[in-house]
Parts: structure tokens; sequence; C-alpha cells
């Protein structure tokens, strides 16, 4: 009796996994599908990118070129609030000062810059 109870056990077992696996596999297929379908519809639309390509660029400009400003101060003011905060942090252990401009900036620009500047421009253009 133990011994048929362990090879339903792994029969079980083995569906299981068969399951899972086919899952997996089916939802990557379907993605690469996707990525696919968008690729043809990008190829589809290439001769409109020469035609429209005024539209392109004032675009380009207009989220890009004219979004420096606001980027700006908003990277401005963040690093200031984040040097001061480094600053009384690292105050409070003793560690010398000369490394807070490096520490700020490393921080801004890796971490803290790209979310900012991202949200930034998904507020101002999606609210347009």
């Amino acid at each position: 009796m133990f011994q048929t109870l362990k090879k339903i056990i792994y029969k079980f077992t083995e569906l299981l996994l068969l399951d899972v696996l086919g899952a997996k596999t089916l939802k990557f297929f379907a993605g690469l599908g996707e990525s696919f379908i968008l690729f043809y519809n990008f190829v589809l639309n290439l001769p409109y990118l020469y035609r429209d390509r005024k539209l392109l660029i004032e675009q380009m400009v207009i989220i890009g070129y004219n979004s420096i400003p606001l980027v700006t101060v908003t990277a401005i003011f963040t690093g200031m609030v984040s040097s001061v905060q480094a600053g009384y942090q690292l105050s409070e252990f003793g560690s010398p000062s000369m490394f807070l401009g490096a520490t700020t900036s490393r921080a801004i620009v890796i971490e803290l810059g790209p979310v900012l500047t991202g949200l930034i421009m998904a507020g101002r253009f999606g609210a347009s």
C-alpha cells in the first residue's frame, strides 16, 4: 500500500511540475508573439516616419528640450535637500564633510535623478 501511495504522489508531483513548466512556456511564447507584432507594426509604419518628420521633431522639442528648465529646478532642489540630509546624518558619525558632495551627486545621478525625471515628465504630459 505504501508503494502505491508513493507512486501516486510521484505522478501528482510530475503533473504539477509539467503544469508549471507548460504555463511558463506559454507565457514566454505569448510575450514573444506580442514583441513580434509590435515590431511588425513598427516596420509597417516606417514610411509614415519620413512623411511626418516635422511633427516628430516638433514633439521631440516639446517633450525634451522644453522640459529642461523644470527638470533642472527639480534637480537643484532635490540635490539641496539631499545634501542637507546627508550632512546631518554624516555629522552624527563624525565623518568628514569632504565626502558629502561626491556622495550626494552619486545618489542623485544614479538613484534619484532618473526616477524624478520620469515622474516629472509623466506628470507634465499626462496632465495635458
